[in-house]
């Protein structure tokens, strides 16, 4: 249950990036008067339709094309025809105003819903590792580590801050939902850290003058601790779990 639960979150947490990186720069700017309703309408309405388009592609046009494909029975063909597909949402995301890793997330949504999905993810799962490297490497490129050797108290703090957070917010979550408590914990602790695409929604701010970079590289050294923290709690879950059912409350 724990984990239908926590993987159900994380999807809707990169879901809601979209609107939230959409309407990233009315929080930098001020809009004439009289022109604000229609700066706010426009960046929901983009979303909204990007979503849309995705449902309709999920539900109709990406599973007829990948059953077409298939049924030539070329598995080169196949492959490529999915990397396609997957550059090709992430550019068409990109030139909206979102990130190619928004649109990277959206494609692997679209092709879920296709009966051919596992062929896809067998096809394509030799690049997860390289792509993933790919993405650690290049935020931990960001890091200051003068920074985080100078400011590292501080950096724990604000860590253990956001987790503590999560942790919160994720069980009160579940708790709501009526499972019972050791699931709440559980889910607490398999969400604690940082969201892979926090990085992505904090860069989007920045050239709206929303923090500056001694602000980003505080939010990145933090959330990277948070990261690094985090497989530790995933090992102390079950064990606190247990704890807590026991204790009478």
């Amino acid at each position: 249950p724990h984990g239908r639960l926590s993987i159900s979150i994380l999807i809707f947490q990169d879901m809601i990036a979209i609107p939230m990186i959409l309407l990233t720069p009315l929080l930098g700017q001020a809009p004439a008067e009289g022109s604000s309703t229609l700066v706010l309408i426009w960046p929901i309405a983009k979303g909204l339709a990007i979503l849309a388009l995705a449902f309709i592609s999920a539900k109709h046009l990406v599973p007829r094309m990948l059953f077409l494909i298939a049924r030539t029975r070329n598995k080169e063909l196949f492959l490529l025809s999915v990397l396609t597909l997957c550059f090709g949402v992430a550019w068409l995301t990109s030139s909206l105003g979102l990130s190619l890793t928004i649109g990277a997330f959206l494609a692997g949504l679209v092709i879920s819903e296709s009966e051919y999905s596992n062929e896809a993810i067998s096809n394509i799962f030799p690049f997860q590792a390289l792509f993933i490297s790919f993405f650690f490497v290049s935020v931990g490129m960001l890091l200051n580590v003068d920074f985080v050797f100078n400011h590292f108290w501080m950096l724990l703090g604000i860590a253990f801050a956001i987790m503590s957070a999560k942790i919160f917010t994720a069980g009160l979550t579940t708790i709501t939902l009526g499972l019972p408590i050791r699931t709440a914990v559980l889910v607490g602790m398999a969400l604690c850290q940082i969201g892979e695409f926090s990085f992505v929604l904090a860069k989007t701010g920045i050239p709206y003058g929303l923090g500056s970079d001694n602000y980003y590289q505080i939010f990145l050294a933090s959330s990277l601790l948070t990261l690094l923290i985090s497989p530790i709690m995933l090992n102390l879950a079950p064990r606190l779990a247990c704890w807590v059912s026991a204790l009478p409350i």
